[in-house]
């Protein structure tokens, strides 16, 4: 990968980040005190939605996506550590792409729900699509945990841990402490329908 694909994957994702907590900012504003839901919730399903529509469109546009320079900065080296990525014959990592638009939907949904002030309804959509994240994600792991790593076996392990197991690790870890956080609050009572 060039110089210029990690300078416009860099830019891209301060963009990305960016954003994120700009709508996650305006969100807190909107919300009354009395909401008990953490903010690193909702800003958490907006950062997951941005970038799963991402990945759902890298995935669904291969083979063209491999070599397009907006998917190539972002993508260029994770093909390479994780080859399902670029293995357009397995109809799994197809499956997950179907099932990240569902939870989008649901985080987008809980988001909205969220506005509308309806505490209790928007929490459980969030810890119903954080438990799809979570899900998902395991059994992402696992397939390849018992397919023998037959798509990371080849990376040593500092490319392993630093462009796979890193990276999808938060996506197991974040929606961990969210399905937490949030069953915890609907047991203490805090989170209330105004």
């Amino acid at each position: 990968m060039g110089k210029e694909e990690l300078i416009f994957g860099s830019i891209l994702m301060g963009v990305i980040l960016g954003s994120v907590m700009i709508i996650s900012h305006l969100i807190s504003k909107y919300l009354p005190s009395s909401a008990k839901i953490p903010q690193f919730i909702y800003t958490w399903l907006i950062f997951t939605s941005i970038i799963t529509l991402w990945d759902l469109g890298f995935v669904l546009n291969r083979p063209h996506s491999i070599s397009n320079p907006i998917w190539k900065a972002s993508y260029g080296i994770y093909i390479e550590v994780d080859t399902l990525y670029d293995d357009l014959n397995d109809d799994f990592i197809y499956s997950v792409a179907l099932m990240n638009l569902v939870e989008v939907v649901l985080n987008i949904i809980s988001l909205l729900t969220l506005c509308t002030r309806n505490y209790k309804g928007a929490s459980i959509l969030a810890l119903i699509a954080s438990s799809m994240t979570l899900s998902k994600t395991m059994l992402y792991f696992m397939m390849e945990v018992v397919g023998g790593f037959k798509h990371t076996g080849h990376n040593d392990a500092i490319t392993l841990f630093t462009f796979y197991l890193f990276p999808n690790l938060i996506w197991i870890f974040v929606p961990l402490i969210a399905i937490y956080s949030i069953s915890l609050a609907f047991i203490d009572g805090q989170i209330k329908v105004e």
